[in-house]
This record gives structure tokens, sequence and C-alpha cells, in this order.
């Protein structure tokens, strides 16, 4: 079930934009840069511990993505939610290194204790 706030398409899990709302964003003008964020094996962990923890799991993902978005505010980044996975675009042009050290520093991130 998604969400329809002021004509914007928001996901209820994570309160991001979703798809639907990427593709209305960047109907007339594309971004510089998209990075897609993809949660391994999410379909097994869902089976494994269950939807609510997987739901924590993706909420936790987005609280992240959410906070890296806020620390780079010059680079006009928005988050959006994808049916399994997050895309991070850039509205300026970001360098090849820059998304690299970005990648690697999210690579790094543990989300134990969700």
């Amino acid at each position: 079930m998604l969400t329809t706030i002021l004509n914007h398409e928001i996901d209820p899990i994570t309160k991001l934009p979703t798809l639907k709302q990427m593709h209305m964003d960047y109907a007339e003008r594309l971004p510089k840069r998209v990075v897609i964020v993809k949660i391994d094996d999410m379909a097994a962990y869902n089976s494994e511990y269950g939807e609510d923890v997987g739901n924590r799991l993706i909420q936790k993902v987005a609280k992240v993505l959410k906070n890296y978005a806020q620390e780079f505010p010059d680079y006009g980044i928005t988050i959006y939610k994808l049916r399994s996975n997050f895309a991070i675009t850039y509205d300026t042009e970001v360098s090849d290194e820059f998304l690299r050290m970005r990648y690697a520093r999210l690579q790094e991130l543990e989300f134990k204790n969700f």
C-alpha cells in the first residue's frame, strides 16, 4: 500500500519517495548520477526472520541513507525506495572517486541490534 502525500508517492515503511515518484521527478530532466543500493538476499532474510524484522532492517537502511544525504546538502541528493532496493540520485556532478569512497563507507556499516 502506497501513501500519496501532496501528490508525492511515499513508501509507508521507509517514508521515502517511491520508484513511481522518481519517474515523475525525472520525467523532464535526468539526475546527474544514480546509484542503486541493494540489500542482498532480502527475500531469504524475510523468510528466515519474518517480515516485521525485515521491515525494521529496511527502515534502518533508509535512516542511514537519509543521514548520508543530509551530510552532503550541496549535492542535491534524493533517496528513493524502489521495489526491493534503494536509489540515491545526485542533481550535481559527483566524481567517481567520491562515489567509491561513499560506497566503501556504506559497505562498512553494520546493522546489528536494529
